[in-house]
C-alpha cells in the first residue's frame, strides 16, 4: 500500500495485493450399502402391501473402496484505489480476480450394482476452472441538511463468474467372472460419458444510502434511508457424450488408452466401428435464470438514555427468480399448458418465476448498557432465503464426491425466517469478554436434501419441508490467562459452544415420501464446539485450534414401497474433531510467514444409517501442512 498528500485536502491510497497457492490432497473412502430386512415388520398384523419395514440388514448389500486425489491451483489479486477530499468526500475503487483450476482423479472399486459377485472399477477424471473478476465503486460524502450532520454513502458493482468444466469423463470396467481370472472388461451400456458443463453468471449491483443525525435523545440519533438493487443472469448448460460398444464387449480388456488407440482414433469405416459416438445431452441440462431483487430501506437509531440503545428498521422487498427451462415436448412433458400434439419431438421452454412482492421485512434490537463491562442484548429480524439456481432446475448433475446423480427441483420456494436472540455479555477488557445467548428461529418452507426413488445410481434431490422451529443456547468468550500467572501474560484462551435443538414439520404428502417427521433440520449439527489457545505478540502468534461437530443429517429418509412400506433411515454424518496449528510470523521488513499445520488428529468422519454399525462411508481427510508467504511495503 502507498499513501500520497497531494496537499492539505486532497489525498490518494494505493493497494494492491496478489496470491498464489496450490493444495494437494488424496484420501481413501471405504463404502458400504444396507438394505431394508423385510423379514421382520413394525406392524406384522397389518396387510401385506401396508406393512412397515425400517430395520436394515447387518450384511452390506454393496461394499467397495473409493481413492481419491485432487490437486487445485489458485491465484488472486486485489487492486484498490482511494481518493479523499477534506476528510469530508471519499471515493475508492476495487478490482478484484480470482482463478481456481481443480484436477480431481477417483477410482471406486466394489461390488456396486445389483448382481451379487460383480466386480465394478469406475474410473472417474475431472477438470474444472472458476474465475471471478469484480469492479466496484464506493464513496460517502458529510454534509450538513437543515444544520443536522448527514452522510451519503453510494456504490456499484459489477462482476462476472465463470464456472468450466470442460470434459468430466468416466468409464467403468466390470470383472464378473472372479473364480476364472478372467480379467475385467469394458462395460457396454452407461459407460464412457463425458460430461461438459458452462455456466456464466452476470451481476449488477447498486445501493444508495443516506444517514440524518437528527439528535432526538443524543447526538448519535439518527435516520437512515436507503435503496438497493441487484441483478444476476446465468446461463447454464451442460452437454453429455458417451462412446456406444457395438456387439460383444467382453473382448475389450485392455487399458482405455491401448483400446482407444485400436478402435477410436484411427480412421475406420463407420460400419466397421465397434465403438461409436453418442448423444445423450437433454434439453432440460439447459437453463437460464434471471434473478431481480430491489429493496427500500428504513431504519432509526435511538439513545433515549446513556444506558439503552434503541435499532429499528424495516425493508420492503421485490424478488423475482425466474428461471427458463428447456425440454423435449411430448406427451408426458408439456409444463404449464395442455398437451398440444402438433408440438411433439420440438424444443420448448418453459419459465418457472419465484416472487417477493412488497414483502416487508422488520428489524429492531435493544441494547441495555449496565456499565462498562455488563450488556444485556435483544433482537428481532425477519429475513428469507431463495434457492440456488441449479437447486431449482429441472437439471440431473453428477454428484461431486459420490456415485450418484443430483436432480434439481423446479418446484421449490423461498424460505422465510424469524429470528429472535437474547444475548448477556461482560467484558473483561477491550479484548477479553464472555457472552452468554439464547436464540429461537421459526422457518417457513426450509429447503432440505433429500433423496428420490432409483433402481440404479442414488438420485438426491431438495425439498422444501412445510417448517421447523431451531432454538438453542451459545457461548462464546475470550480471556488472557495472566491471572492464573504472570508468565502467561501474552496467553489466550477463546471459544464458542453452540447446543442447538431442531424439530421439522412435514406435510401430510411428504410424511407419504419421507420416513422421519418431527426429526432435525438437515444439515444442522445439534452441537458445534470451537476452542483455541493463542500466544500473541506485536510480531509473533501461535494458535492451536480445535473443533467438533455432532452429528448431523446428510440426506433425509426415504419411504419405497415393494411387497409393503420400505422406511429408510435418514443418512447421518459423523464429522471428524479437527485440529490445526498455526504460526505466524511479521519481520520489521514487512516479510510475514505463516505456517499451519492442519488436521493433527486425523480423525475419522463416517457417512451412516440407522447407527454406526450400518456406515456407508468412512474416511480420513489425512494431515496436511501449508507455507505461505506475504510482503508489505
Amino acid at each position: 500500500s502507498q499513501h500520497y498528500d497531494i496537499d492539505d485536502e486532497n489525498k490518494i491510497t494505493i493497494f494492491g495485493n496478489y496470491g498464489y497457492s496450490q493444495e494437494h490432497t488424496y484420501r481413501e473412502e471405504e463404502l458400504y450399502k444396507y438394505d431394508i430386512d423385510q423379514t421382520v415388520a413394525e406392524n406384522p398384523d397389518a396387510a401385506p402391501e401396508d406393512r412397515i419395514y425400517k430395520t436394515l440388514n447387518d450384511i452390506p448389500t454393496n461394499n467397495g473402496v473409493a481413492l481419491r486425489s485432487s490437486s487445485e491451483y489458485s491465484h488472486s489479486g486485489i487492486f484498490n484505489i482511494g481518493y479523499t477530499f477534506a476528510d469530508v468526500f471519499n471515493l475508492k475503487y476495487t478490482k478484484l480476480y480470482t482463478h481456481t483450476g481443480l484436477k480431481g482423479t477417483k477410482l471406486s472399486i466394489g461390488e456396486f450394482g445389483s448382481n451379487q459377485g460383480e466386480i465394478f472399477s469406475y474410473y472417474d477424471l475431472e477438470w474444472e476452472e472458476r474465475t471471478l473478476q469484480a469492479d466496484q465503486i464506493n464513496g460517502d460524502f458529510d454534509y450538513e441538511l437543515f444544520d443536522k450532520k448527514s452522510s451519503f454513502r453510494f456504490g456499484y458493482e459489477k462482476a462476472t463468474a465463470e464456472l468450466n468444466q470442460p470434459n468430466n469423463f468416466r468409464y467403468i470396467y466390470v470383472d464378473d467372472d472372479l473364480n476364472n481370472d478372467e480379467p475385467a472388461y469394458l462395460q457396454k451400456t452407461s459407460n464412457q460419458f463425458a460430461k461438459r458443463l458452462v455456466s456464466d453468471d452476470k451481476v449488477d449491483a447498486s445501493y444508495l444510502k443516506n444517514k440524518l443525525f437528527i439528535d432526538l435523545f443524543s447526538e448519535e440519533d439518527y435516520i437512515d434511508i436507503g435503496y438497493s438493487s441487484s441483478t444476476k443472469k446465468r446461463k447454464s448448460k451442460m452437454q453429455w457424450l458417451g462412446i456406444k460398444i457395438n456387439g460383444d464387449e467382453t473382448e475389450f480388456t485392455d487399458d482405455l488408452d491401448t483400446t482407444y488407440d485400436e478402435q477410436v482414433r484411427p480412421d475406420i469405416w463407420f460400419d466397421d466401428r465397434r465403438f461409436t459416438l453418442e448423444n445423450y445431452t437433454q434439453a432440460k441440462n439447459y437453463f437460464d435464470a434471471n434473478v431481480d431483487e430491489s429493496s427500500l430501506y428504513l431504519s432509526t437509531f435511538i439513545k433515549p438514555t446513556n444506558y439503552l440503545d434503541v435499532l429499528v428498521g424495516v425493508r420492503q422487498v421485490n424478488v423475482e427468480q425466474k428461471t427458463t427451462q428447456y425440454y423435449l415436448y411430448n406427451r408426458r412433458e408439456h409444463p404449464g399448458e395442455e398437451y398440444d400434439s402438433s408440438k411433439d419431438n420440438t424444443y420448448q421452454k418453459y419459465d418457472r418465476v419465484l416472487e417477493l412482492e412488497n414483502e416487508l421485512f422488520p428489524s429492531a434490537s435493544l441494547k441495555y448498557t449496565f456499565n462498562e463491562e455488563n450488556t444485556l442484548d435483544l433482537a428481532y429480524a425477519k429475513t428469507y432465503i431463495l434457492p440456488d439456481l441449479r437447486e431449482v432446475s429441472d437439471g440431473t448433475y453428477s454428484h461431486p464426491y459420490e456415485i450418484a446423480d443430483i436432480k434439481g427441483n423446479p418446484d421449490l420456494k423461498h424460505t422465510i425466517i424469524n429470528s429472535y436472540d437474547l444475548k448477556y455479555s461482560h467484558y473483561f477488557s477491550d479484548t477479553e469478554s464472555i457472552k452468554l445467548g439464547l436464540f429461537y428461529k421459526k422457518l417457513d418452507d426450509p429447503i432440505e436434501d433429500t433423496q428420490e426413488s432409483s433402481s440404479s445410481t442414488p438420485t438426491y434431490s431438495f425439498q422444501n419441508s412445510d417448517s421447523a422451529t431451531i432454538k438453542g443456547i451459545e457461548i462464546d468468550g475470550r480471556k488472557r490467562l495472566d491471572f492464573l500467572h504472570s508468565l502467561l501474560n501474552d496467553f489466550y484462551l477463546s471459544g464458542n459452544f453452540t447446543y442447538t435443538d431442531s424439530k421439522v414439520t412435514l406435510s401430510e404428502e411428504q410424511k407419504e415420501e419421507l420416513s422421519t417427521d418431527g426429526r432435525q433440520l438437515q444439515g444442522l449439527s445439534k452441537t458445534v464446539l470451537n476452542l483455541a489457545l493463542s500466544y500473541e505478540l506485536s510480531h509473533r502468534s501461535l494458535t492451536l485450534a480445535y473443533n467438533k461437530m455432532g452429528e448431523r443429517i446428510r440426506k433425509v429418509g426415504l419411504k419405497d414401497r415393494a411387497e409393503g412400506i420400505l422406511a429408510y433411515p435418514d443418512y447421518m454424518e459423523n464429522p471428524a474433531a479437527v485440529m490445526d496449528f498455526i504460526w505466524i510470523e511479521k519481520f520489521s521488513n514487512g516479510l510475514s510467514l505463516k505456517l499451519k499445520l492442519g488436521n493433527l488428529l486425523d480423525e475419522e468422519t463416517i457417512w451412516y444409517q440407522q447407527d454406526e454399525d450400518h456406515a456407508t462411508k468412512k474416511f480420513k481427510k489425512g494431515r496436511d501442512f501449508k507455507i505461505s508467504a506475504s510482503f508489505k511495503y
